[in-house]
């Protein structure tokens, strides 16, 4: 049983008011509660018939069994959430600005995930279910009609969206969940957090430079695994909001439309990224010939205390590094330093398009004829990423680790109306 219920009220009709200036308003109210559930065979231990694993000597695929890697949870419940939205819509100026905005408050209880487990178990993963995750956000639709003529038409509309979650409770321990790559759910974070190792700093925010250590590593980042520190949060990954602008023109039958959007906020481990850096495959390592200091503060390498003078100051770094060191070896294998905000600007749609219908008194086999030449993802920029690795986050879903360069579609459509 899912309970719900909706409310709306209208003033501009129960009222009659507004005239020209607000000609369209209405108030919204919504509760919803619904169910999720996972896709099957996620309780029940399966089978796999595998028909191409081994080969005889004679080359002949003999049919082989073996059990899932997938280890079943016969105590897996469906998901409950419940949501409460409160919105407004407005038509004003002749309707020429129109306005939808909403805000929201979603619980989620027993929300299901695929949790990795350790190898020595024999399984690859389990589904299992999280506490309690929340999640609260606003939409905003602007869109106004510049100019609205008889041949001539400019509308633009701006769409903005923000969400945060936060992961209430995990499970009666509180313990982090691996999630998948390097997320997890950890109590009191927003959901998918990346966690790993870092490097170590001072109070001031400066790394932590070993000044003790052997001849292979003075001179170097400390990090958390160096000297024996679990791994924290080092990152979220979600967007802290989105913006979408669409201008549309129009010109007698032909269209023209534009779609940029901006994404803010967000911070990944690229893997790519750390390859084509401590690899010199990217532009910004051209200048490896020379020797480098990494900017920070001698520590002792064994425990990461910082060193001090016979005054009692810290020590900057002042040894040198070859860039192989510095880059490969070194440098990012603390993981926080190899993150990046994944803020990003893109020209998402561009699209023309002619409408040729039959003029008056004129017999066409058709009514009308659409006839469009659209792009997608015609331009990108990342501004936060290395300028010349020309890395797109959101060619993986923001993982990554992705290893193929961003895509772009040209279209050519004709629809006929009979």
């Amino acid at each position: 049983f899912y309970p719900g219920a909706s409310v709306s009220f209208i003033p501009t009709s129960a009222l009659k008011f507004g005239g020209e200036t607000v000609n369209y308003l209405k108030f919204r109210y919504a509760y919803a509660t619904s169910s999720g559930y996972p896709p099957p065979y996620r309780t029940r231990s399966t089978l796999v018939i595998d028909p191409l694993r081994f080969a005889a000597e004679d080359g002949v695929y003999p049919v082989t069994n073996r059990y899932s890697t997938r280890y079943a949870n016969l105590n897996l419940k469906p998901e409950l959430h419940k949501e409460v939205e409160v919105g407004m819509e407005a038509k004003l100026f002749h309707n020429r600005v129109t306005l939808e905005a909403s805000a929201y408050m979603r619980v989620s209880k027993d929300q299901i995930v695929e949790s990795r487990l350790a190898p020595s178990s024999g399984y690859d993963d389990q589904y299992i279910n999280l506490g309690r995750i929340d999640n609260e956000g606003v939409e905003v639709d602007f869109g106004v009609d510049i100019f609205r003529g008889h041949n001539f038409r400019w509308n633009l509309r701006n769409i903005f969206t923000a969400d945060e979650s936060l992961v209430v409770q995990t499970t009666p321990t509180g313990a982090d969940i691996f999630i998948t790559e390097d997320r997890y759910a950890v109590e009191g974070q927003p959901f998918g957090v990346i966690k790993g190792d870092y490097a170590l700093r001072d109070e001031d925010g400066n790394l932590l430079i070993s000044g003790n250590g052997s001849s292979t590593r003075v001179g170097e980042v400390i990090t958390s695994d160096d000297v024996g520190l679990d791994t924290k949060v080092i990152g979220d990954p979600n967007p802290d909001w989105k913006l979408t602008t669409i201008n549309t023109f129009g010109y007698k039958d032909f269209t023209l439309s534009a779609q940029m959007e901006y994404t803010h906020g967000g911070e990944i481990y690229s893997s790519s990224v750390v390859n084509m850096l401590q690899r010199g495959s990217a532009k910004e390592t051209e200048n490896r010939e020379g020797t480098f200091i990494i900017p920070g503060y001698l520590a002792d390498d064994d425990t990461g205390e910082p060193l001090l003078d016979a005054n009692g100051d810290q020590i900057p770094n002042t040894i040198q590094l070859n860039a192989s060191r510095v880059g490969y070896s070194n440098y990012y294998n603390a993981n926080d330093l190899g993150m990046w905000d994944t803020s990003i600007f893109r020209l998402r749609e561009v699209s023309l398009g002619y409408t040729l219908k039959p003029m008056k008194g004129q017999k066409l086999p058709f009514k009308k004829m659409d006839i469009t030449l659209s792009g997608r993802n015609l331009w990108y920029r990342a501004p936060n990423f290395p300028k010349y690795v020309n890395y797109d986050p959101e060619s993986d879903g923001w993982e990554g680790d992705s290893t193929v360069p961003s895509t772009k579609r040209i279209a050519f459509g004709v629809s006929v109306t009979f």
